[in-house]
């Protein structure tokens, strides 16, 4: 299911393209694999987590105009307010969320924003966890899911090209996804995936996220003993 369509420029790396939108990693050698998401409809486009690079504009303006910024965990500030300050355009913070970048022209949202396809689901961790507030985007007209830091493919979350929940969130797993019918994933860490069996996938993985609490923290430790 790990997403073939990627190009490569200016050092950053495009992911998961499709007629509503793409993917890119900023900095691939990056250990976190920051990514970031646009999505375009009817000629309007927001972008979700951005991370500034060389280029990524022309790409970006390819899809639309764009007409938002959208972040999906408090701690996500990225280059959120610098985008929202360059197109002129709100920042949508969701209700659920703790933080957000001063001076940026903040709008607080819940459930959704207005004129706009996407869809806020809210996804935080519970008991210990509960800190970890997080909202993701959903995109039901597509089935494309964009999470922040609760489901990822980088190295730290699982094996190399597979799904995984953040070892944190391990101990309080987005139960919120199970039963959505995914087609595409972009996560705040890692390339995107696609295609038939991912929505089970998606599924799989939060319903085990508790039982293979260990094992993702061993995976954890390995990838980031094995990125030095």
């Amino acid at each position: 299911m790990s997403d073939a369509n990627r190009k490569g420029f200016a050092g950053a790396l495009i992911h998961g393209r499709f007629a509503g939108g793409f993917g890119w990693v900023a900095y691939p050698g990056e250990f976190m694999q920051r990514s970031s998401t646009a999505l375009a409809s009817d000629g309007r486009v927001w972008l979700i987590d951005p991370v500034a690079m060389t280029g990524i504009d022309a790409e970006i303006e390819a899809l639309g105009t764009v007409a938002g910024v959208i972040m999906t965990v408090g701690w996500h500030d990225r280059d959120v307010k610098w985008f929202a300050d360059r197109y002129g355009v709100p920042l949508y913070v969701p209700g659920n969320l703790t933080g957000a970048p001063s001076g940026a022209p903040v709008v607080r949202v819940a459930g959704g924003i207005r004129d706009c396809p996407l869809q806020l689901l809210p996804c935080g961790g519970r008991g210990a966890v509960r800190p970890f507030q997080e909202c993701a985007v959903w995109w039901p007209e597509h089935g494309v899911l964009v999470t922040g830091d609760s489901l990822g493919t980088a190295t730290y979350f699982a094996e190399a090209g597979a799904l995984g929940v953040h070892p944190i969130r391990r101990a309080s797993p987005p139960i919120e996804f199970a039963g959505l019918p995914v087609r595409r994933l972009f996560p705040g860490h890692g390339v995107s995936l696609s295609g038939d069996g991912l929505a089970e996938e998606v599924s799989r993985v939060v319903r085990t996220a508790r039982w293979e609490f260990v094992p993702g923290w061993l995976q954890a430790v390995r990838a980031a003993a094995t990125h030095r």
